[in-house]
């Protein structure tokens, strides 16, 4: 067909020999280059996956197919702008996927595919783990920011429980995470219900070394002292002083951080709302509130007072256990 086309134009004299040579080589030479080139969207897509742009992917299995190929020669097939060809051609030969090969005109060829396929994982690889250790860095340096904004949002920290259930869990809660002490002011009758509520935990409490001081208005009298009572009271651990008076307020503190007040202390345990909270200045009042009552009597063996250990011993002797 092209013989035909040629013949023809030469004998309207329409072209010269020389150009007609020329004509033909560069017509070859374009079918060769440009007419067999096709490239599949997935081999693209692959390429991208490992870290080329999208030109540069087409540019290189351009060039991989060409095996070796000018400037002008890649800009046509891939109609790319020559302009940019230069660009991409020098960063693909960053990446060490193109070399240049020295002749006049310059041309350039691609690193096989199966060369160029591990070295792009590797680079992969190479720069999540440098990502993942940069994240790992930025998380470090802002939870410990968080941790501390957490630390100072806890110190003005005010929770209102109003729901029985709500309260029973707190007081759990700051029993079962309490490494030191547990401290409490609460009337004879609450008493006996927080006895029955709490128990447990403050059997486990005591199992982990934590000391535990309750102060009350009245001493029990023995048929209606639980039998728990005299299970802590084993512990030389937990220790119990009644006062003289009905305490104003019903309270108990945690390791001297959290404190946990009624709002309405004439209502039974539990059947009263609460405040927690762990701002130092509140908690250090309730502390010093505390000590003060404490202090006032005197401490005896097992955590009770003279008083009620004799009046305990004589029912005892009596026959009269009174263990609910």
């Amino acid at each position: 067909m092209l013989e035909e086309i040629f013949k023809t134009l030469q004998e309207g004299h329409f072209l010269t020999e020389v150009f007609l040579n020329t004509l033909i080589i560069t017509v070859i030479d374009c079918k060769g280059a440009v007419g067999d080139i096709m490239l599949h969207d997935q081999d693209v897509e692959a390429l991208i996956a490992l870290g080329l742009t999208s030109s540069q992917a087409k540019v290189y299995l351009t060039l991989a197919k060409l095996e070796e190929a000018r400037i002008q020669t890649i800009s046509k097939t891939t109609q790319i702008a020559r302009q940019d060809i230069y660009r991409i051609i020098a960063e693909l030969e960053q990446r060490c996927l193109v070399e240049k090969v020295i002749a006049t005109p310059t041309r350039f060829k691609a690193v096989p595919v199966h060369e160029a396929v591990p070295h792009l994982t590797q680079r992969m690889s190479q720069k999540a783990l440098e990502a993942q250790e940069k994240a790992v860095k930025l998380t470090e340096r802002h939870g410990h920011r968080i941790g501390k904004l957490k630390a100072q949002e806890r110190e003005v920290e005010f929770v209102l429980i109003s729901r029985r259930e709500a309260l029973s869990r707190r007081l759990k809660k700051a029993i079962g995470e309490s490494q030191r002490s547990i401290e409490l002011v609460c009337p004879t009758k609450k008493c006996l219900h927080a006895l029955f509520d709490l128990s447990t935990s403050l059997r486990k409490a005591l199992e982990r070394d934590v000391k535990i001081r309750w102060i009350i208005d009245k001493s029990l009298e023995s048929n209606s002292r639980p039998a728990i009572l005299e299970v802590l009271s084993k512990s030389a651990l937990f220790k119990m002083r009644c006062i003289p008076h009905n305490p104003t307020q019903t309270f108990s503190i945690y390791d001297k951080k959290i404190l946990i007040v009624a709002s309405n202390p004439k209502l039974h345990y539990l059947h009263s709302s609460a405040l927690c909270t762990n701002a130092t200045p509140i908690v250090e009042l309730a502390q010093n509130h505390f000590s003060l009552l404490w202090n006032k009597q005197r401490r005896n063996r097992n955590g009770w007072n003279s008083g009620e250990r004799r009046s305990w011993n004589s029912r005892k002797d009596q026959g009269s256990h009174g263990a609910v």
